[in-house]
């Protein structure tokens, strides 16, 4: 499967393909070339190769009610969870590039950000409303 058009920022160009029990993902996005394998175990998923900017090994797995993301983002280390508590999605744990301690929530209005990302804050409402949307 060919992947191309835009996703805001970039040019978007790659091929998806199976290759044994894994998804190959070639190609580029912007101009950082990419080439990236998704393995599917019984209990996780594996993510490694080039994903754009650095090489990244991850691991996601079910650990009880959380997804647990770990591995490394180039050098630098990812450990952090998503579990859902009081309705709202929490994430938390340090994604390669800092500390991750926010929340999502969907209302009526749209999906709801509050918490930090790098030390810095968040607070973002997505607004689901398409007719505020501009074309």
């Amino acid at each position: 499967m060919k992947v191309f058009g835009e996703d805001g920022a970039n040019i978007v160009n790659y091929a998806l393909n199976m290759e044994g029990d894994a998804l190959s993902v070639k190609g580029d996005v912007g101009d950082q070339d990419i080439a990236y394998s998704v393995a599917f175990g019984d209990k996780s998923v594996r993510i490694s190769g080039d994903t754009g900017a650095d090489d990244s090994d991850l691991t996601l797995i079910r650990r009880g009610e959380a997804l647990a993301i770990e591995g490394n983002v180039g050098s630098r280390p990812v450990g952090y969870k998503i579990e859902e508590k009081d309705g709202k999605l929490k994430v938390t744990g340090d994604a390669g590039y800092g500390s991750l301690d926010y929340a999502i929530e969907k209302l009526p209005e749209g999906i709801k950000i509050v918490g930090t990302a790098e030390g810095k804050p968040l607070d973002y409402l997505i607004s689901t409303d398409i007719s505020q949307r501009r074309s």
